[in-house]
């Protein structure tokens, strides 16, 4: 009775994640050595670990999104102008007719 672990509302795919990298981990990253505990193929070790870091890679995009947005609210709720990412300077702006001027100047 003592094996048997209480992990709550989790659900099969956060059961499997955590005793595949639980396992991992206590196996000092030996994806081998895991998958012989595990009794599974080294390649569906591969396979869950690479998918677990791309899930882990859009979640921390996600959450990177989300606080981005909330903080760009919270300017805006605030009264902060928002900034501007990639401003651009102009120097100087020439109008169709100081097109032909600078030309005649370049001949003359």
């Amino acid at each position: 009775m003592s094996d048997i672990i209480y992990y709550g509302t989790l659900t099969l795919d956060q059961i499997e994640r955590e005793v595949i990298l639980s396992t991992l981990k206590r196996c000092r990253g030996n994806k081998t050595k895991t998958a012989q505990i595990l009794n599974v193929a080294i390649r569906t070790i591969d396979n869950k670990v690479e998918r677990y870091e791309q899930e882990d890679k859009i979640r921390a995009e996600a959450t990177e999104m989300q606080r981005l947005k909330d903080e760009e609210y919270l300017k805006r709720a605030r009264g902060i102008r928002p900034e501007i990412v990639n401003p651009v300077t102009v120097t100087k702006v020439i109008v169709p007719d100081q097109v032909t001027d600078l030309r005649a100047k370049k001949r003359g």
